[in-house]
């Protein structure tokens, strides 16, 4: 498995189900404490983007 692709799997581990949004035909993964939001496409399960995001 390629770098990206294992911090984007730990994240998604690691981030509470509370923060898991369904808006549409998306996923978003919002973690903090990483500062990244990640979009996936609800249907093909694949990521679309990986945002920064202000940690709180």
């Amino acid at each position: 498995m390629a770098q990206i692709e294992e911090l984007l799997f730990q994240v998604i581990q690691k981030t509470s189900a509370d923060d898991f949004q369904r808006i549409g035909k998306n996923i978003y993964v919002t973690n903090a404490e990483k500062g990244m939001r990640i979009t996936i496409n609800r249907n093909t399960f694949r990521v679309i983007t990986v945002d920064e995001v202000m940690k709180k």
